[in-house]
């Protein structure tokens, strides 16, 4: 039976708190490879003109935002695909991370596609290559260069949750820290974009925790936004199913991360566990980190009304400058998506801590995955003698790497990074 709880979020204070700007650093910032979308020209002639007539501006303008959305969410250029060679073991850093899907599986194949299907699982071993700039992910061309490509050493299927908790376990008794962290990839995204990118995040990391790859059923075509916001839908059970396999696990915590599209996933099955009273999953949950979350700002505050916990902490991290949230907001008649509220007196009323990095350089020119392309963030995570919440609110790095302010209003907190510029 679900009950709903009837607590009210307390009510923001009105004063403004501001600390003293501690310095935090990292060196200079990264290079901002950009590449530039050119429309072409032409022509619509007569059949393009009835094409609008038809369809309507409107309809014609949220084509053009659905496009431009894929273009920003990385689908220029030649899509991520996994890359199997065992004989590439030695070779990089090799990352192992156990994957629980909701995609449809391949045929033959450990991988998954666009297709929505049960939850399944697997164990990967991604070996990430030594070559590369800190933050990125290479692909392999014709031939995969494990020197400077991402490649897949092991795919294998478990064959249910018993061995997808079994394989958890054994992965805790190598690892110096006893916590999980579950990432869940965004919008627009391949199976192997999502597997590449969490074994890239643990190595520019020095994540201790066990990697766990929630991959959900995106279609990542350009046109494919209503597709995967009906899937992150699909995919609540799954989740929910994956976090309760998790936390039956040795680990004592769990960490949940997650970017754009993938936080609404988060939010929904969150804020469906707490109307199930799921407390077994919430006493192990350590932290949920949220970058660039491409989510309504009142349905958060609604959401959080029964998810909202004070033991756990809850970090956003955010950018002003995001222009795939700009064009989802634009989308989505105009209602600013949570990923671009830098201020904390929009969320004063929800315990949240909005880590801005409007001012940090990632690998994308549209800001939307600067905290995973970023080698100046990576530099901030990296060393780390542990991962947990206190890294974002204590500012435990080295601190030369960058600036840091302190802004609170009611319950929210807001640090705003910046970089300092090396002569």
């Amino acid at each position: 039976m679900i009950a709903e709880r009837s607590e009210a979020v307390a009510s923001p204070m009105h004063s403004r708190v501001r600390t003293p700007r501690p310095t935090l650093t990292l060196g200079s910032g990264a290079a901002d490879p950009s590449r530039r979308h050119r429309a072409g020209q032409e022509s619509l002639g007569r059949r393009g003109s009835a094409a609008r007539n038809r369809l309507g501006w409107p309809a014609l303008f949220r084509l053009g935002v659905l496009a431009t959305l894929a273009f920003t969410s990385g689908c220029a250029g030649p899509r991520g695909a996994v890359s199997i060679d065992p004989a590439a073991a030695g070779t990089g850093a090799a990352a192992p991370v156990l994957v629980a899907s909701a995609r449809a599986p391949a045929e033959g194949s450990a991988v998954f596609g666009p297709g929505r299907a049960p939850l399944s699982f697997a164990r990967f071993a991604v070996s990430v290559p030594p070559e590369r700039e800190p933050g990125s992910v290479t692909w392999p061309g014709r031939e995969a260069d494990p020197r400077t490509d991402f490649v897949t050493l092991e795919a294998a299927r478990l064959r249910d949750g018993e061995a997808f908790v079994a394989a958890i376990d054994r992965e805790l008794g190598r690892k110096r820290n006893d916590e999980a962290i579950v990432f869940v990839h965004g919008y627009n995204n391949t199976f192997a974009e999502g597997l590449y990118r969490q074994a890239q995040l643990a190595e520019d990391f020095a994540l201790p925790a066990v990697s766990v790859d929630f991959a959900w059923p995106s279609a990542a075509a350009w046109n494919g936004y209503p597709y995967d916001k009906e899937s992150a839908i699909f995919a609540t059970e799954g989740l929910s199913r994956t976090l309760d396999l998790v936390a039956s696990s040795s680990a004592d915590g769990v960490v949940v991360a997650c970017h754009s599209m993938g936080c609404f996933l988060v939010i929904e099955t969150m804020w469906m566990k707490a109307l199930r009273r799921d407390d077994a999953f919430l006493e192990r949950l350590r932290a949920v980190v949220m970058f660039a979350p491409d989510i309504n700002v009142e349905v958060f505050r609604e959401r959080m009304r029964d998810v909202g916990h004070p033991g756990i902490p809850i970090y956003v991290f955010a950018s002003s400058g995001d222009q795939a949230l700009q064009l989802s907001a634009s989308l989505h008649g105009g209602q600013a998506r949570l990923g671009m509220i830098t201020d904390p007196a929009a969320l004063a009323d929800l315990p949240v801590t909005v880590v801005d990095v409007t001012h940090v350089k990632g690998a994308d020119a549209q800001g939307h995955s600067t905290v995973q392309t970023s080698p100046l963030m990576s530099a901030l995570f990296n060393g780390l003698e542990d991962f947990g919440p206190q890294t974002f609110s204590d500012a435990v790095a080295d601190p030369s790497l960058v600036e840091a302010s302190v802004d609170a209003v009611g319950h929210a907190t807001t640090i705003a990074l910046r970089p300092i510029e090396l002569d």
